[in-house]
């Protein structure tokens, strides 16, 4: 499966992954990432998120649910723009960050 977020819109919310065969891809554009946009996808590897991105919620993307808790995807790489919301995002949360 595939899970899009269109360019143009603004705030995504709760778009729970589960599936290990789901891509995440999000278009230039996109300005802004909610909370759990991006939740439970534990089996993804790799998220873009690109350089039109400027802010993105504290639990917006890369963590799991653990017994009730919000842990971070160790094995999840966030390719960003060196200097970029996404960049500073993924240091802050603990991610592994590639530069595109």
């Amino acid at each position: 499966g595939k899970l899009t977020f269109k360019k143009g819109t603004y705030r995504f919310q709760y778009s729970v992954c589960i599936p290990s065969n789901v891509t995440v891809v999000f278009e230039d554009g996109v300005e802004s990432i909610g909370d759990y946009a991006v939740y439970n996808c534990k089996y993804l590897k790799k998220i873009t998120i690109p350089e039109s991105v400027t802010y993105i919620d504290d639990v917006g993307v890369g963590y799991l649910d653990s017994n009730e808790e919000n842990v971070i995807s160790k094995d999840l790489v966030i390719v960003a723009k060196k200097g970029s919301t996404a960049e500073k995002y993924a240091q802050d949360n603990g991610f592994k960050v590639e530069n595109n």
